[in-house]
């Protein structure tokens, strides 16, 4: 075969195998769609849900509109800003480099590991709170108890 120009509907019933396929304007698929490589968008995409089971990483902003529920651990290098409840169930936030604003922030199990500044509106701390290094307290401390080193 040579080139084939097709100006209407093409349809077929059972499998296309293609080596690449270029496609110039709109494209809907009324079924899964299984793409076993890279996937490469220039534009807006819209998913109403979107399952990832390895690594994402974002080289731009990613705006999420709603509370963000994370099963395993975020790790953060670059500025984060999260508007509304941000729920890490296991494995912990770790911010390497970089800031994280959250109005809320739940962590499950796996702790928070921040290298670098943290800056806290309020601090509860309901369980024993352990200091390898100093602690520095401009206002007022208010204990039940303190037990060891000086002070």
């Amino acid at each position: 075969f040579g080139a084939v120009d097709i100006n209407g509907i093409i349809d077929i019933d059972g499998q296309l195998d293609v080596d690449e396929l270029v496609v110039s304007g709109v494209s809907t698929f009324s079924s899964g769609v299984d793409i076993n490589g890279t996937l490469d968008v220039d534009g807006d995409l819209q998913v109403d849900d979107l399952n990832v089971s390895g690594v994402s990483t974002f080289s731009n902003t990613v705006d999420v509109n709603a509370d963000v529920d994370i099963l395993r651990g975020l790790n953060v290098t670059g500025v984060s800003t999260f508007g509304d409840d941000v729920t890490i169930t296991a494995g912990g936030l770790n911010v390497i480099t970089g800031i994280v604003t959250a109005t809320e922030l739940d962590i499950g199990t796996g702790g928070i590991d921040v290298d670098g500044q943290t800056d806290l509106d309020e601090l509860v701390v309901a369980g024993i709170a352990t200091f390898s290094t100093d602690v520095n307290i401009t206002g007022l401390l208010t204990a039940g108890a303190i037990d060891g080193g000086s002070y």
